[in-house]
């Protein structure tokens, strides 16, 4: 299935470095919430909307000089594969989705080259 196949609102999107994706790759999860920290410290993974992914690619790397990668993914499919997804307030009455699991990474749609 490719991303093309999903309803947009259905689509969440997460920021990650290169390197943090291509070790995914190897080991076939992906574990980390946000920039540095994983899975297991945050107790989510962080991801965002279509329209909270500019800020939130901003607010999380800025001016970063590492390789930036998005990685798709449906909330259907996450929830059909036993992965809860909860839209919880990021402080300032925003709501962005939260993955509460790893991620398997055949479970992953897409990816954008930042």
């Amino acid at each position: 299935m490719d991303a093309s196949e999903n309803s947009h609102d259905d689509l969440i999107f997460h920021v990650t470095t290169l390197a943090e994706w291509q070790q995914a790759q190897r080991t076939g999860i992906y574990d980390r919430s946000t920039k540095g920290k994983s899975f297991e410290q945050v107790g989510f993974i962080h991801a965002s909307t279509a329209i909270q992914l500019e800020g939130t690619k901003d607010y999380v790397y800025g001016a970063t000089a590492h390789d930036l990668v998005v990685l798709v993914m449906s909330q259907k499919t996450l929830a059909n594969a036993g992965i809860e997804v909860r839209l919880e307030d990021g402080g300032e009455g925003d709501f962005y989705p939260h993955i509460f699991a790893p991620i398997p990474v055949n479970l992953i749609l897409d990816t954008i080259n930042l």
